[in-house]
């Protein structure tokens, strides 16, 4: 069977591109609020760094006020794609 014969792929793939692209303006945002604080941030990303940009943020976010919600936005996001992945790849 073809993946275009099933009506759930189209969402799927979806889901696997927009997924990563939500993941990256999460990451933006988090450098902006470290920007504030003097922890520059390189635009220049990979996986690693945004890493350090969410452990960054996750670590003063609640000493300098800022909202948690980009945090646990940003785990749905990454258990989200990953179970998207999965599901692709299984299937």
């Amino acid at each position: 069977m073809t993946p275009q014969s099933h009506s759930w792929w189209r969402p799927l793939v979806f889901i696997l591109a927009s997924l990563p692209v939500g993941l990256l303006l999460l990451q933006f945002l988090m450098a902006k609020y470290l920007d504030r604080v003097g922890i520059h941030y390189s635009y220049t990303t990979n996986w690693f760094a945004g890493f350090r940009t969410f452990y960054q943020y996750n670590r003063l976010a609640r000493s300098n006020g800022w909202p948690m919600w980009p945090v646990y936005l940003h785990w749905a996001g990454l258990a989200a794609f990953v179970m998207c992945a999965v599901v692709f790849v299984l299937e």
